[in-house]
């Protein structure tokens, strides 16, 4: 997120830390590792709190895995005074920071580290925090998206079981009142996205934020059975990841993202999570507190299988999973889009303006004086006082396309198809032609720098942030006159402007654009081509014929290609990326493969090449005779068909997989990988561990 007084021109790729050297890219990061860098977890948490934490976080958050480990941690008065002025601001992103505040305060609790004086600050802070929207006071603070809302819970609670006796001074409740209030609402959450899965599916951003929520509810809570439930959730986060992760990368599809968390393996939010957990891949600062809470944790710790199925990489995996619910569909499930109450998970479902349900949207707003939240603030007041309180807006609304619609999550069924030398994954048939924001539609990848995807770009700027609400030192001054520009999303790389229709059949994914130009109503471009990343320098070889981009890197193979010409922007750049085809309609093409399937790149080459591919860019149809696949047909309406048979691109079950199996709706998941069984149920709430051989 960034303001308008910020530079927008800024290099996104590569950082400028980067070399072109596929085997040490990145010198002053961790090493990047295909192996686990430590045999036991044990050893990895170790090494987290003593080695990695120390280097990736802040002083409050080193000083606390000091204080755990039983040495003297020492905090000082400037970073204990940062903390409280960035609560106490109430600025967006405050529960990131509130969330260290808590783990310091419970870990002092048993290794004292804090000073009187230190801990009356930050009790105080918390007691004079606003947790919740409908609580009084003026804010800016997201608190309705998936992730900040289970933090907010985690918040909450842990605060008010720590305080239960006194008075939260911004609504005059008990501490135990709050714990009960989140109890309720974070239980709420988990049940949900345990039977549906999560809206901001397999983000490889904000996943770590809902283990930081999880990790401290499964160990702080002083109810069991709640406990329990959020051990539950992390389970279903974890396996979550294991399967959607290449050697350490949480390279899949993902609900939203960012540009640099997709343009390689080293910046994403969940790679220290990942790291620590299965010992693959890269620390790095941006996801430390979840590994730091995890790695403090005594009473959860991942189970033997789930870190056995992450570090297994099995000649073919197939993972199918369906996250979300369309918003037709609620009522059948429960969730009414006129309760208030259930603004929640519709919120979560970054639903807010569009037709159906944006008369409860103002009726939120009105009602809980939400109009000046980022993102919230797209209309001034006497625009407002125009909206009309009827009930009649969605009806007024329905022909009208309002740029804020772009941010609907919804529904996903996602595929990700992994063999020991490449990975493949993308999000079927998803609103295609609809808008987009952050939603990472599909790539694939050979390696932490060998990463491909296409975007409609939605932004023809590079960003990059200098200040943004996640650091701890953010306060945005308005100039006169001047909105926060929070809705430079999509970017030239991350999300899409008009989404793509998918389909991805093993190793195989078609990408049919059919850009819509005609603007929406407060949308700034819709840019008329579609682009592909592709850093050359990532491979070892490369080669293009026939409207085809082939690469290689060791025994992985890919083919990409685009039925509009295309050209390479930068073409002598060492770190030349950009694959630009101009046209509001195309076809692409992702062929994957490897040594083992192909014998050699110059087969892999030949038998694509000599294959039947027919391309019909109007009408967007195709027929691909592709080698070891079969004869594939797809096109902008009609379904993905092999030899004629029909693959479906919807309705997948929750998870289903060789090692789990979870029916959408059920809560309950079954995980087995030949040694071990692990039931879950969120319904029940059991979580269960047995051998079986």
């Amino acid at each position: 997120m960034k303001s308008k007084n910020q530079n927008k021109k800024g290099r996104i790729y590569p950082r400028r830390d980067t070399k072109p050297d596929k085997n040490n890219p990145r010198p002053g990061s961790d090493h990047y590792t295909y192996e686990p860098f430590k045999k036991s977890y044990e050893e990895r948490r170790n090494s987290v709190l003593n080695n990695y934490v120390p280097v990736y976080t802040n002083e409050l958050l080193s000083q606390t895995a000091l204080a755990y480990l039983g040495k003297k941690g020492k905090v000082s008065d400037k970073i204990i005074d940062l903390y409280v002025t960035r609560l106490d601001d109430r600025y967006d992103c405050a529960d990131f920071f509130a969330i260290h505040i808590i783990l310091a305060l419970y870990i002092n609790k048993t290794h004292q580290f804090l000073t009187s004086e230190q801990f009356n600050k930050l009790r105080e802070v918390l007691l004079n925090f606003k947790y919740w929207a409908d609580e009084p006071g003026h804010n800016q603070m997201i608190m309705y998206t998936e992730n900040h809302q289970i933090l907010f819970h985690a918040i909450e609670y842990l605060a008010g079981q720590m305080f239960s006796q006194e008075i939260f001074k911004n609504n005059a409740k008990t501490g135990a009142w709050h714990r009960e209030h989140a109890r309720n609402l974070a239980l709420t959450w988990m049940e949900r996205r345990a039977k549906w899965g999560f809206t901001e599916w397999s983000s490889n951003v904000y996943f770590e934020k809902d283990v930081e929520a999880l990790s401290l509810l499964a160990e702080y809570s002083e109810d069991q059975e709640f406990t329990k439930s959020a051990a539950i959730l992390l389970d279903i986060v974890l396996l979550e990841i294991a399967f959607n992760q290449f050697y350490g990368f949480h390279a899949s599809t993902h609900g939203r993202a960012y540009e640099d968390q997709i343009l390689g393996g080293w910046d994403f939010n969940t790679a220290s999570l990942v790291k620590l957990v299965w010992g693959l891949g890269t620390f790095n600062e941006e996801g430390m507190t979840a590994a730091l809470i995890l790695a403090t944790a005594e009473k959860y710790e991942p189970s033997d299988i789930i870190i056995r199925i992450g570090q297994h990489t099995p000649e073919t995996f197939i993972n199918y999973e369906r996250n979300g619910i369309p918003l037709d569909m609620l009522e059948k499930y429960g969730v009414s889009k006129k309760d208030l109450d259930e603004v929640n998970y519709i919120w979560s479902m970054a639903a807010f303006s569009l037709p159906e349900v944006i008369d409860l949207f103002v009726k939120a707003c009105d009602k809980w004086n939400l109009w000046e939240l980022p993102f919230f603030d797209f209309l001034d007041e006497q625009q407002r006082q125009f909206l009309p309180r009827d009930g009649t807006l969605g009806q007024i609304t329905k022909k009208i396309n309002i740029d804020f619609n772009r941010t609907y999550l919804g529904e996903v069924n996602m595929i990700t198809y992994r063999t020991p030398d490449y990975m493949l994954s993308s999000a079927q048939d998803y609103r295609p032609g609809g808008m987009g924001y952050q939603q990472h539609i599909w790539q694939a990848t050979l390696s932490p720098n060998a990463v491909v995807f296409t975007t409609n770009p939605g932004d023809a700027i590079n960003w990059q942030n200098s200040m943004s609400p996640d650091k701890l030192e953010y306060k945005y001054v308005k100039e006169d006159g001047e909105k926060e520009d929070l809705n430079h999303l999509p970017s030239y790389w991350a999300g899409q402007n008009r989404l793509p229709r998918v389909a991805q059949y093993k190793n195989i994914s078609f990408i049919l654009y059919n850009i819509n130009t005609k603007k929406a109503v407060g949308e700034s471009n819709v840019y008329k081509y579609t682009h592909a990343f592709f850093p050359q320098w990532a491979f070892d070889e490369i080669l293009e014929k026939d409207g085809w981009i082939f690469a290689k890197l060791k025994d992985g193979y890919i083919g990409l290609y685009s039925a509009l010409p295309y050209y390479w922007k930068n073409p002598n750049s060492e770190f030349a990326h950009d694959v630009v085809a101009e046209g509001t309609k195309n076809l692409w093409i992702c062929h994957m493969g490897n040594k083992n399937q192909y014998d050699s790149f110059e087969n892999f080459v030949d038998e694509i090449l000599n294959s039947e591919l027919i391309v019909k860019v109007k009408e967007l149809e195709l027929i691909y005779s592709a080698p070891q696949a079969g004869k594939i047909s797809f096109s902008w309406t009609r379904p993905l068909t092999v030899d004629g048979k029909k693959i479906p691109l919807s309705n997948y079950k929750r998870i289903d997989n060789k090692y789990c199996k979870s029916e959408f709706n059920s809560g309950k998941y079954v995980v087995e990988d030949g040694e071990e069984r692990l039931t879950i149920d969120i319904i029940k709430n059991i979580r269960e561990i047995e051998k079986i051989r």
